[in-house]
Order: structure tokens, then sequence, then C-alpha cells
């Protein structure tokens, strides 16, 4: 784990960065836009009052139901559409990252093209309420 400023990088986050400078600066949910790089921290709860917390990492997407990559349910749950990065090969996230990354524009979800070339077990939603820690990497090309 690296710590950057006071923020901490996993492993898995640098071994797919090891290549490419960057910094990190801890945002808020309501500013990600879709082609931000980010890691969180996502906390799951179970029935049995139990917690499972791991620290996720990819790429936000925006999808017919949220433009902006984040959007509400129809149960009223606030949730972020995310392409996870860290089960990318290296030659897949390099293409990501170069085609994708702060590209408002094709970050988009479609399962012919998002899916076809990330791979649609790697597209998920996110709940926000349990999200926190959320840091924005910003990659220098």
């Amino acid at each position: 784990m690296l710590k950057i400023r006071g923020y901490s990088l996993t492993d898995e986050t640098l071994e797919q960065m090891d290549e490419l400078d960057q910094g990190i600066r801890s945002v808020s949910f309501y500013s990600l836009k879709p082609g931000d790089l980010v890691q969180f921290v996502y906390v799951v709860k179970h029935r049995d009052g139990t917690r499972e917390t791991s620290t996720r990492f990819g790429l936000v997407v925006a999808s017919r139901a949220g433009p902006g990559g984040w959007f509400s349910s129809t149960q009223d749950n606030l949730l972020l559409n995310v392409v996870e990065a860290g089960r990318l090969t290296k030659d897949m996230f390099s293409l990501m990252v170069d085609n994708l990354y702060k590209n408002r524009v094709a970050c988009k979800y479609s399962s012919r093209i998002l899916g076809a070339f990330l791979g649609l077990d790697n597209f998920k939603t996110f709940k926000a309420a349990q999200i926190s820690s959320i840091l924005n990497i910003q990659l220098i090309k």
C-alpha cells in the first residue's frame, strides 16, 4: 500500500498503474464523471449483521439510466456505474486508459461496445450509501 498526501492506493491499483505518472485527490460522490479513474472503499452489509469491506478500483461510466455515471434507482438508492479495472490484464488496462480515461463522450456503457471491449462481468453498479474514501486518480499521459 502506498500513501500519497495521506491517501492510500492499494497494491492492486498500483500494479495496474506502475508505468503511468499519477496524482490522487479525495473527491465527493457527486463530482464523479464518466471517464474518471477512481478507487473507493465499498462496504457490504450482510443480513446477519456482519460487514465486508473491500477496496474497488475502476473507471466511472455513463449508462442510459445515469448519463453522469451515477443515478437514482426506482427504490431511491443513489447508484454508481463502474468498470472494475482490478481484474483487467495490463494490456486491457492500457487500452482502457488510452481510449476511455477522461473521454466523457466515449465512456458510456453499451453491451456491444464497452461490454465487448472490457467484459460484461467487469461492469458493476455500486450503492452510494456503501461507498466511502473516494479517490480520483489523475493520470499524466
